[in-house]
């Protein structure tokens, strides 16, 4: 489009070494030079529209593109290029590529605004409401911990010698542990499936060990 063209003729405008030492000697000070601003919204302005070129056409249905279609008219019209509105106008593409990523149009692109209103926030729009994932529902970790002897339930790391759980300990950081844990439960619901494709029966078993084994160790740091 055309003010795609025009902020890649901007962007990319090549530096000349001439005009670099006429600007320095004119302005006294090279620091006027190294103080130039990187456009990075431009940059990310022209990927997103890489993008969409790629991805609206290969959505799966057509009412999805027709819905999708006049968001891109508004985002891409010229009021929407000045500096005041760029940052807004990133923001809504990229919400706008994972929408077409996903192949579906989300809850906050159903409806377009009128011509003369200006575009909501992506924080007052309509947010997707998203089940969790079959592994976040998945219990064979808390099953796997509940069908060993008690003493075997839990294992302490070698590594460390206080259990960085306790909430009195200087320095602890539950949120860390609490993403460490919902990512041992990503892999342990993703090697399940794997495990059971095991044919040699001691390769099963072992891997088998292995999972019971790291399900036991309940410390975090």
């Amino acid at each position: 489009s055309e003010p795609e063209v025009n902020v890649l003729k901007r962007f990319y405008r090549p530096m000349v070494p001439e005009k670099c030492k006429q600007r320095m000697s004119r302005e006294g000070s090279i620091s006027s030079l190294s103080s130039a601003p990187m456009d990075s919204l431009n940059t990310e302005f022209i990927y997103y529209s890489t993008v969409l070129k790629d991805i609206l056409p290969a959505m799966s249905r057509i009412e999805d593109k027709n819905a999708l279609l006049p968001w891109v008219g508004r985002l891409y019209a010229p009021e929407y290029h000045s500096t005041a509105l760029r940052s807004k106008r990133n923001r809504h593409l990229l919400q706008l590529c994972l929408s077409m990523l996903n192949d579906e149009v989300l809850p906050c692109f159903k409806e377009v605004p009128a011509e003369d209103v200006p575009l909501p926030k992506l924080s007052e729009m309509a947010k997707l409401k998203i089940p969790p994932a079959r592994w976040e529902s998945d219990h064979y970790w808390q099953d796997l911990i509940a069908d060993l002897p008690e003493k075997n339930a839990k294992m302490a790391c070698s590594v460390h010698e206080v259990c960085s759980q306790d909430a009195d300990e200087e320095g602890c950081n539950p949120k860390a542990g609490a993403l460490l844990d919902q990512e041992f439960m990503y892999f342990l619901h993703m090697a399940k499936p794997y495990a059971a494709l095991i044919s040699n029966p001691t390769g099963k078993a072992k891997v088998a060990l292995w999972l019971q084994t790291l399900a036991t160790i309940r410390v975090t740091s």
